[in-house]
């Protein structure tokens, strides 16, 4: 047995614990180098996850710089090819969405009224997204305007720092908006919003405020980046409104005309051959006004050219205040002015001629003092279907005009063969007859049209064949209808037509209308138009649509009849607006239609009813006399009273 003490044992126990703790070392120092290898590896791991993320960070911004770059190459490409401006802000707002990922975007455009300044709607991209928005608010959120006093609305906070705003809320976006929204719609719109945010970026333009272009974000915070991304198309909107100006005023002095500002003769023949396109393929007429001022030398000599000049450019405003937003006058050159009327017809075209010769006349020119024109009046369709030949025939209607005295306005000669009122009356039964709008059998159906074609070359008989159809056709169910009423209603009615200063022409088709007017009535139950005592509601409604029936189903068809069809629509509409179909009131009402009531009253008065014998003729007229300035023109009531009295 060795002992412990035994110097060989003690020399070997001491070398084993040496080596025991040079291979803790070793174990120590190699955990520690395996330890730092680790470390390093990890920090390796690290800084490659980050340079990763740096790298797709970086690509993602170099795609967006690239798509950026080609959207505004895209919106500077729009810009030089003259687009108009809402055309380049809806790219703007376009991209946006693309390039940024937004929900939306839509460009606020200030517009200063004195008092009633606000920002607006200008340019927007419709989607899915706003479609959520309008269904919740029940109308569309770009309908919406926010006037200037709303100071802590975001919009105009933006707009006055001139600085990039960011709110996750619709609620002071919409602060004080017109129309007011209900704050329950706003709560809606906000839960909607979620974890977007709402990017409001200020627009400049030469230094002076623009307006805003708020965009909805899918993301709840913006990085400085997109920041800048928003302010690079704040410049492009900023050049696009700059050489949309530019290019409006290089457009503008090359159509107008530099002394009056009103179009010059170029723009005019364009904006005509335009028109006369649309005229024949819709087969509506149009017209044109020509008008050339009266003594323009003599006023040049007696007062110096500058007087002239201020006549001329008098004579200009006359035609700007009273043109219609579609209407086009221009200047010729010298004192020859023109007026192009899209969809008026040759009634209409002499109503606006006068206006515009009275207007002319009434205001004195400074220096000169009052001034005056003779003007031509020439209808596409109706005088001729050439271009040329309308310019020609509206200057020779014209000239009547200064040969007659001047300061008046002619109506030129047709050159195409005008339908006649018969011919006009003829259609009209023909193909009322033809179409079966009336309850009778095809055989009388036939019957009548031959007779009436029978008559189209006999003026002495064809007016009382036509009245005797009437007579008929109301008669199949009206049981109290008498024969002669139709003929009664022609006569007095064009006598009344005429002794309001109409003109023959619209003479005649106070005449058609006569005969036309209530064949609505044909198509209504016998047992409606008989009735003795107070009509239910489905009756009168039958009551109330027969204007309309009669003036669109039956006889707007005919694009030839196009001139009396309101006159029929509307000639049971009372002055004071309790009529039908339309409510119309006063002078709304067509003169035509106004004449044709008060004939059609009369008639009816001075025939026997199922619920009343008829009134004497005295008895009648007390009763237009009281319903004068309620149910009938005053004017025209007086008028036919005078005539009633010289009629046996």
């Amino acid at each position: 047995m060795c002992s412990q003490n035994d110097p060989d044992n003690q020399k070997w126990y001491n070398k084993f614990i040496d080596k025991i703790k040079t291979y803790q070392k070793q174990v120590d120092d190699l955990e520690g180098s395996v330890f730092d290898i680790q470390k390093s590896y990890e920090e390796v791991v690290a800084r490659n996850l980050f340079l990763e993320n740096e790298i797709k960070d970086r690509t993602h911004e170099l795609e967006r710089a690239q798509k950026s770059l080609l959207t505004l190459q895209h919106i500077w490409d729009t810009m030089r090819s003259a687009e108009p401006l809402g055309k380049v802000l809806s790219i703007v707002c376009k991209s946006l969405i693309e390039n940024l990922d937004y929900e939306f975007s839509c460009v606020m455009q200030l517009k200063k009224r004195g008092e009633n300044s606000h920002l607006q709607p200008r340019s927007y991209i419709e989607n899915e997204f706003l479609e959520l928005l309008d269904e919740s608010l029940g109308e569309p959120l770009t309908s919406f305007v926010i006037p200037l006093e709303a100071e802590n609305n975001p919009l105009l906070v933006s707009m006055k720092k001139s600085e990039i705003v960011v709110t996750g809320t619709f609620q002071k976006l919409l602060e004080k908006a017109f129309p007011e929204i209900e704050p329950a719609k706003i709560k809606e719109l906000d839960v909607i919003l979620a974890e977007r945010s709402i990017v409001i970026l200020p627009l400049m333009v030469e230094e002076e405020q623009f307006g805003v272009m708020y965009s909805i974000s899918k993301r709840p915070d913006i990085s400085e980046s997109e920041k800048n991304y928003l302010r690079m198309f704040a410049d492009q909107i900023e050049l696009a409104v700059i050489i949309t100006k530019l290019f409006e005023q290089v457009r503008e002095q090359a159509i107008t005309d530099g002394l009056t500002k009103i179009s010059n003769r170029r723009h005019f023949d364009q904006c005509l051959a335009q028109e006369v396109e649309r005229s024949l393929r819709l087969k509506q007429p149009f017209t044109l006004i020509t008008l050339d001022m009266d003594h323009l030398k003599l006023i040049n000599d007696t007062h110096g050219h500058s007087a002239g000049d201020a006549a001329i450019v008098h004579l200009a405003d006359v035609l700007k205040q009273n043109a219609r937003a579609i209407d086009l006058p221009a200047r010729f050159g010298g004192e020859e002015f023109a007026v192009l009327l899209p969809g008026v017809d040759v009634e209409g075209g002499v109503a606006a001629a006068e206006r515009i010769r009275s207007a002319i006349e009434t205001q004195e020119v400074e220096g000169v003092g009052t001034v005056t024109a003779s003007i031509g009046v020439a209808t596409f369709l109706r005088h001729t279907d050439n271009l040329g030949e309308l310019f020609e025939l509206a200057d020779e209607a014209m000239y009547d005009a200064k040969q007659q005295g001047r300061n008046r306005v002619c109506i030129a000669k047709s050159s195409l063969k005008e339908p006649s009122w018969q011919e006009l009356a003829l259609d009209a039964f023909i193909n009322v007859l033809a179409e079966k709008h009336m309850p009778i059998t095809p055989d009388i159906a036939r019957n009548l049209i031959q007779k009436l074609k029978m008559s189209v070359d006999k003026d002495d008989s064809f007016e009382d064949v036509l009245n005797n159809t009437v007579d008929y056709l109301i008669s199949t169910v009206d049981v109290t209808h008498k024969k002669g009423y139709s003929a009664q209603m022609v006569d007095l009615a064009v006598k009344l037509a005429r002794k309001s200063g109409l003109l023959e022409i619209e003479v005649d088709q106070i005449r058609l209308v006569a005969m036309l007017h209530d064949l609505g009535k044909t198509t209504m139950p016998q047992q409606v138009i008989s009735k003795p005592g107070p009509l239910d509601q489905e009756e009168w409604q039958m009551v109330l649509q027969h204007p309309i029936v009669a003036a669109r189903t039956m006889l707007g068809p005919l694009h030839s009849l196009d001139h009396v069809i309101p006159i029929v629509e509307h000639s049971h509409e009372h002055w004071n607006g309790s009529g039908y179909p339309s409510r119309l009131t006063g002078e709304d009402i067509p003169v035509g239609s106004r004449i044709i009531l008060i004939v059609d009253s009369y008639c009816a008065m001075t025939s026997d009813k199922p619920y009343r014998k008829a009134m004497a003729k005295e008895e009648a007229i007390e009763a237009l006399k009281k319903g004068a300035g309620i149910t009938w023109d005053q004017k025209l009531v007086d008028r036919f009273i005078e005539l009633l009295k010289k009629e046996p």
